[in-house]
């Protein structure tokens, strides 16, 4: 990896090994290393001899690459995905698409600008990451500013979406010309159903009538549904599977309490049909049924669902926020380093 990435050209003082074992097992938390620190533990756990001039070198675009490339490779084998592989054998690729936003000292506010360009406030990081579980490489992960949301960055992948692929994506990323977008280019979309989108009956043009669709699943039992729909109209309507799985009454609640707490601070009161609509966690696919069931479709997303949950563990138990001011791309390669 180091030689592919660029990071190991000749016979060097720094192995690739001792570059990631220093910034990973460093004995003083990120916003308390010191280059020194690091010199000290390569002398003293590789008795590699290096000054912090040279390190400070080390830092720069190749070994970037590099802490990428290992991270990547880490990240799709802590996925539990052996079980499902059989299923997506179909697809040239399964790409799975995630941000995660963190705050930084303020000494970064030039390069990452807090929200609503408030003076003084905390800088503000987002990590774009996306990679394969086919062969587990990355396609792109990327630092930006948080003021570029996820649905703005979305529109910058359109050229990356490719023939014959998979791409489970977070909801924020899923806007109507996303989605076609993927269409167009012959590929497969599997992600939730955006609270904008007004679905349709594709045979008849009736809306879905939630309230009694919820009634009628738990009369009868049932704990799926699914139903061809179609989303948008004139000539960017697009048809696909809607899948609809009925949520404890407990989720449901929560859903609303938020949903209150949110519209009362935007002026607005919540509809009847999103409260009923917020019964069901509801997804859409244009996989065919041939490929996956409709059990499947509840399985491949919840692999989405893993890496939202190891974003969480970067910032509550990691603490990637805790930082010090150096060198941007020393930075960086901390923060990827500190995601294993």
């Amino acid at each position: 990896m180091a030689r592919e990435t660029g990071f190991l050209k000749r016979q060097s003082k720094l192995k690739p090994e001792e570059f990631i074992d220093v910034l990973m097992f460093a004995d003083s938390p990120q916003d308390q290393l010191s280059l020194q620190d690091c010199c000290n533990d390569l002398r003293q756990h590789h008795r590699t001899s290096l000054s912090k001039v040279g390190l400070h070198k080390r830092f720069n675009k190749t070994s970037l690459s590099f802490i990428k490339a290992v991270f990547a490779e880490q990240m799709a084998a802590k996925l539990e995905i052996s079980e499902l592989e059989n299923r997506w054998k179909a697809f040239s690729g399964v790409m799975i698409a995630d941000s995660c936003k963190f705050s930084l000292p303020e000494v970064f506010n030039n390069q990452y600008p807090p929200l609503g360009g408030c003076r003084g406030g905390r800088s503000l990081m987002n990590i774009q990451y996306s990679f394969d579980l086919k062969d587990g490489n990355w396609q792109y992960l990327e630092f930006t500013s948080a003021r570029e949301n996820d649905q703005s960055y979305s529109r910058k992948t359109f050229d990356t979406i490719a023939e014959n692929t998979l791409y489970l994506r977070d909801l924020g990323f899923v806007i109507h010309d996303y989605l076609l977008e993927v269409v167009n280019k012959s590929a497969f979309f599997l992600n939730r159903l955006h609270p904008c989108c007004k679905p349709v009956f594709s045979d008849t043009g009736k809306a879905i009538d939630w309230k009694g669709l919820y009634h009628r699943m738990i009369a009868n039992g049932e704990s799926k549904y699914e139903a061809e729909v179609t989303i948008g109209t004139g000539k960017k309507a697009l048809c696909c599977r809607l899948i609809a799985v009925p949520v404890p009454h407990e989720v449901w609640s929560e859903r609303i309490r938020k949903g209150k707490k949110q519209s009362k601070g935007h002026g607005y009161v919540q509809s009847e049909e999103y409260k009923n609509r917020s019964r069901f966690s509801i997804f859409i696919t244009n996989v065919p049924s041939t490929i996956f069931q409709t059990g499947d479709v509840m399985e491949i997303y919840r692999l989405r669902w893993q890496i939202e949950t190891i974003f969480k563990t970067w910032k509550s138990l990691y603490q990637i926020h805790r930082v010090k001011a150096v060198k941007i791309e020393r930075l960086h390669c901390q923060l990827i380093a500190k995601l294993y």
